[in-house]
């Protein structure tokens, strides 16, 4: 797991805007986009804390992206992550960029979460997975 990041109504996403360069991502051999399909992975382990107690959660998304070619500059975005295509940050356009996003804006208002994370974007070919 990756560091533990703290969620909340001000910081409502972590994550990597240099993931995987985008020429390795494309290549065929690394079996990361086949038929212009994609598979993420993101590992959570989710803490609510306060001075009484702790509540842990723990879980396994996968977001299975097809037509990823056909996706805007922008981002796919699902409850739990989100794919910047054509990355983020000062290197947007060399890397693709993943980030976890937290809950919706009513969540977030109300409640600080600890989370650690890991993503892997899945090799469909070998099962050779890039994890972060």
């Amino acid at each position: 797991m990756g560091k533990e990041r703290r969620f909340d109504g001000l910081k409502h996403v972590w994550g990597f805007d240099k993931f995987i360069p985008l020429k390795a991502f494309n290549d065929a051999s690394n079996g990361y986009l086949v038929e212009d399909t994609c598979v993420f992975e993101a590992e959570v382990l989710a803490k609510e804390r306060n001075k009484f107690k702790e509540i842990s959660i723990s879980c396994k998304c996968i977001s299975k992206i097809e037509n990823f070619s056909k996706l805007d500059a922008g981002y796919e975005e699902s409850q739990e992550d989100r794919a910047t295509p054509m990355g983020a940050g000062p290197d947007a356009g060399d890397y693709l960029s993943l980030f976890l996003v937290f809950g919706d804006s009513t969540v977030r208002s109300n409640v600080k979460v600890y989370a650690e994370f890991t993503f892997r974007i899945l090799d469909q070919v070998r099962a050779m997975h890039e994890s972060s």
